[in-house]
């Protein structure tokens, strides 16, 4: 699941320096040793960097003494937030949520409208699939600050989770008033509109992240599928071509764009397309049928014949291919 934060260690507040600074700071959560190749692109101010717990350098320090000195200071300073909630922080980075989640806990009991604990207790929950404390947790931080897309974007999430896309759609929505270029808050309405239905909506949330993002394949493919699923099999094939100039060993949209040219009665492009996919994977069942099934409507039984049988060679249960060779034996 994507959050449009991640968590990160607790220096400052958040709002002092920023939605980039906020960012910054996953470097600590996710274990870099070494952050050196990621400082110049993220921190604004080397000064930034340098905590209380533990012993930062300007650009390398020692993430095991870091992390040690943070699991033993509750011994000394047990009411300390700070150290409450960066001890939890390392729970986290060892995937015990449920100490994370107890740390922050106590965190909270002595601050409790502090956002970045309960954001960061969200994510947990959200990680543990306990959405209902995922949405609170969210929705306390949207009461603390109404103006930060993060924990609308975030509670959006745990809402998709629970299969709620309508209420999904609106926090995905009051994120984007905030932060209208945020692009994965776009795909993931783009999603949660295909969900309920609206396909319309969903292509034109997928079209603003293709203009925001250089090579945005997972948003090309978004669309593609759109506008096949709308019988717009002309621009789904121009999408699924544009994947496939960013990556062409990208065979899940050849397979797709097979589908759309085999609809569009274009049956050598799909043929082609179909034959490129089983190059590389020549056990695909569902190209090879598929492909049977274009050589068939092009009156090449006896090659739509020998994919159906190849296909039983590999999977003698497939009962698409049983089926399609019953019904073309029936006809000779």
């Amino acid at each position: 699941m994507y959050y449009a934060g991640v968590i990160q260690p607790m220096y400052n507040s958040w709002e002092e320096y920023g939605y980039d600074y906020f960012l910054g700071r996953i470097f600590w959560a996710s274990g870099f040793a070494d952050v050196e190749e990621h400082i110049d692109k993220t921190y604004r101010n080397y000064d930034n960097l340098l905590s209380d717990i533990g012993h930062w350098h300007k650009l390398k320090w020692d993430m095991n003494s870091m992390s040690q000195e943070i699991l033993n200071a509750p011994e000394t300073r047990p009411d300390d937030y700070k150290t409450l909630y960066n001890r939890g922080l390392e729970f986290y980075r060892s995937r015990d949520l449920d100490q994370a989640i107890a740390n922050w806990t106590e965190a909270l009991r002595i601050k409790s409208d502090d956002l970045e604990g309960l954001y960061s207790r969200g994510i947990a929950y959200d990680e543990k699939g306990d959405l209902d404390k995922a949405i609170a947790d969210y929705s306390n931080m949207i009461q603390i600050n109404s103006n930060y897309h993060v924990p609308y974007h975030n509670r959006g999430q745990a809402h998709a989770g629970r299969g709620d896309y309508v209420q999904a759609i609106a926090d995905y929505s009051e994120a984007l008033r905030i932060r209208p270029d945020n692009f994965k808050t776009l795909s993931a309405r783009a999603y949660a509109f295909y969900e309920i239905g609206d396909l319309y909506s969903a292509i034109a949330d997928y079209t603003a992240v293709i203009k925001l993002r250089p090579n945005p394949i997972e948003a090309l493919l978004g669309r593609a599928s759109m506008y096949y699923n709308l019988d717009y099999n002309d621009s789904a094939i121009e999408d699924y071509s544009k994947v496939l100039n960013i990556r062409p060993e990208y065979y899940y949209a050849l397979y797709n764009r097979g589908l759309a040219h085999y609809w569009n009665r274009d049956f050598d492009s799909a043929i082609e397309d179909f034959s490129a996919v089983l190059r590389v994977e020549p056990d695909d069942s569902d190209s090879l049928y598929q492909r049977g099934i274009a050589y068939y409507r092009k009156g090449d039984i006896d090659r739509a014949i020998a994919d159906w049988e190849e296909i039983l060679r590999i999977d003698p249960n497939n009962e698409k291919a049983r089926q399609a060779l019953e019904e073309v034996s029936v006809m000779l």
